[in-house]
């Protein structure tokens, strides 16, 4: 099964493991609250409470007690802890009692984890920069975290994997404005994390490979392989003969050691002499052997010295290259961006583009293409009006239904208070009009308003309400039931690369050519060009989930135009792409100074069907002149005049006319 963890998860696993081993180191069994001071116990919360984090973020899988145990530990310090010894107390219990076991499923974890970028997986299982997987796979943690701006650095034995090491990720600390603004433009572009770290693993790789094949020094651990093997008798008695051998190497020659062997040649000679003497053969002894161990390590350690400091100045030299060169890669990228973004969804695709084809001539005729573009008005309002004239066009069905429609009506009824309508006659004794009260305080018509009280005879005021209520009625509408839409097909670009196009027509031709395939990108259309002289060539130009499009983009671009004319092959192939894949709505467009001989009945015939299913034919004339009767075949044309000053300003109005 395939291991899905991320180099991102093995990174936050270390940091893990080192938390643990911080809390470990200080602490060897779980400590009390009340004998640690304050400032202890604050400390030790926030090393798990660290500790929490970094294995939150490995996303294993069974770590969720360590989260529940953490999430307990923040909380009761948020809530002053220091107030309660007895919820401490139980938090150091519960993260100590589980210390050993998750530092050891952590180790199992970064152990079976692999990078999920298949060139850094290589790397990790085959490379030969650092001798373990364990150190390989802590190197590539060690670039992701610099890369992230953390601090986690792997820890190797030797010298040349610790340099290595460093010199790597010295890419990723800016040591001027200039770099620190690049990296900050390529951090910003999220899939460019992969594609920087692959370089840097892999500059490691190569700087080694420089350092294995380049090596001076083979011959003198060759010789010192050989040496070693002598007794000290023999030494003594080759002692003239292995000194010369050993200056003749070419290390030794160009990097002097420091030795002195006319101590060590007098030394043995002077033994030798003693001995003639006959002096004590066992003191003779002792002192030879004492001689050949001390020549022995001296000259290793010295072509251990040589040759690190050797290495140290080839990687620091290598590591300068590669920095100017990483940096150069960004800021093209950086320089293009806004003429590429276009082109490709995922930026970080197009950064294998710097190599091979695609190299500093190919970002320079990009760059090209895009200005003249740019200055041309009128080439840039053509590339916007081609392709459909208006949006997608919607088709609706429409239907008759019935509809509920409810009203709300109003009726006025009778009411005590309310708004005064009139006057009417009663017995209320509260709505009756003064004059009618002030009867009863006159004793001579006191006995009248006592008869109109009787009789509900009193003049008094009226008054009235409006009750709401809804009333519904039956009506019918017309509404929309289904809405088909028909999307821009793809775009055709037929171009004349034939001799007579050379100069300006050129020009124009590749430059809207430009235009298009960056349109047809930002619509997500197909775009195909097909090259015609006497005989035809095709480029996919909206294959850009590769980097298949914007190579044949430059190979256009690049092309040089010369060869006789003929347009009939062009069209009919453009035709034949349009029957085989059944491509509707498709836009065809054919560039050229139309010098060139007239289209054939049957080729007409073709464009015709073609058009009555909604697929149109431009033309664009970079000429003065052409052959009028190819140019009546097609929907819509235009002409760029060579000739004219202002063609690009007179392409624009034909264009305003047409809208």
């Amino acid at each position: 099964m395939k291991n899905k963890i991320s180099d991102r998860s093995r990174e936050y696993s270390k940091e893990a493991l080192q938390c643990i081993g911080n809390i470990q180191s200080k602490y060897k069994v779980c400590p009390l609250y009340e004998k640690l001071t304050k400032e202890e116990n604050d400390a030790l919360l926030f090393n798990i409470i660290q500790l929490g984090n970094a294995v939150a973020a490995t996303k294993y899988k069974n770590f969720s007690f360590y989260k529940d145990a953490v999430k307990y530990a923040r909380n009761n310090t948020a809530h002053s802890t220091q107030n309660n010894p007895a919820a401490v107390n139980g938090i150091y219990k519960n993260v100590f009692s589980w210390l050993n076991s998750a530092k050891k499923e952590l180790s199992e974890n970064i152990v079976k984890a692999y990078s999920q970028n298949k060139d850094i997986r290589r790397v990790e299982k085959f490379g030969t920069a650092f001798e373990t997987e364990e150190k390989r796979k802590g190197f590539v943690d060690t670039v992701q975290s610099a890369y992230l701006g953390g601090k986690f650095h792997e820890e190797f034995d030797t010298t040349k994997e610790t340099v290595l090491c460093d010199a790597a990720i010295s890419a990723l600390k800016p040591t001027d404005d200039r770099q620190k603004e690049l990296l900050v433009f390529a951090k910003s572009q999220s899939s460019l994390e992969e594609s920087i770290k692959k370089e840097i693993v892999e500059w490691t790789e190569k700087t080694n490979q420089i350092l294995e094949k380049e090596n001076p020094f083979v011959d003198e651990a060759i010789f010192n392989e050989k040496i070693a093997q002598l007794s000290p008798q023999n030494l003594q008695t080759e002692i003239n003969s292995q000194i010369s051998a050993y200056n003749d190497i070419s290390s030794v020659k160009n990097y002097r050691p420091n030795i002195d062997l006319d101590f060590y040649r007098n030394a043995f000679e002077e033994n030798i002499s003693t001995e003639k003497k006959k002096k004590a053969e066992k003191q003779i002894a002792e002192e030879n052997q004492i001689l050949e161990r001390n020549l022995k390590s001296e000259m290793q350690k010295e072509l251990i010295r040589r040759k690190t400091e050797w290495e140290l100045a080839q990687i620091e030299e290598q590591r300068k290259k590669f920095i100017k060169e990483l940096y150069e890669k960004i800021e093209k990228f950086r320089k293009i961006y806004e003429r590429l973004k276009s082109f490709a969804k995922s930026f970080g695709r197009l950064w294998n583009l710097a190599q091979g084809e695609f190299n500093d001539n190919g970002f320079d005729i990009i760059e090209k293409y895009a200005q003249l573009l740019e200055d041309d008005e009128g080439l840039t309002e053509l590339a916007q009006m081609i392709g459909r004239h208006c949006e997608e066009e919607k088709k609706f069905h429409k239907e008759l239904r019935a509809k509920i429609v409810v009203e709300t009506v109003y009726n006025p009824e009778p009411a005590y208070k309310g708004e005064i309508s009139g006057l009417r006659l009663s017995d209320s004794l509260s709505d009756a009009l003064p004059a009618e009260l002030a009867l009863y305080n006159n004793p001579t018509t006191r006995q009248i308003f006592k008869m109109k009280y009787a009789q509900k005879q009193l003049l008094s005021y009226s008054y009235t309400r409006s009750i709401e209520y809804q009333k519904a009625h039956e009506e019918t509408e017309e509404v929309d039931v289904g809405e088909t839409v028909e999307h821009k097909g793809p775009m055709i670009i037929c171009v004349d690369t034939s001799g007579s196009m050379q100069g300006t027509p050129e020009r124009v031709a590749k430059t809207i050519a430009f235009a298009l395939a960056q349109k047809s990108l930002e619509e997500e259309r197909g775009c195909y060009l097909i090259s015609f002289s006497t005989e035809i060539e095709t480029m996919d130009l909206s294959s850009f989930n590769s980097t298949d499009g914007i190579s044949n983009l430059v190979k256009f671009l690049r092309m040089s135009f010369d060869g006789g004319t003929d347009a009939n092959p062009a069209l009919e192939y453009s035709v034949k792409l349009l029957n085989e894949k059944e491509w509707k709505n498709a836009d065809v467009l054919m560039i050229s100074d139309f010098c060139m001989g007239s289209l054939g009945e049957e080729l007409e015939e073709k464009i015709k069907k073609l058009q009555e299913q909604k697929t149109r034919f431009f033309s664009l004339a970079v000429t003065s002149g052409g052959n009028d009767q190819v140019i009546t075949a097609f929907d819509k044309n235009w002409i760029y005049d060579t000739n004219a000053k202002d063609s690009g300003a007179k392409l624009v109005r034909q264009l305003e006319e047409m809208k």
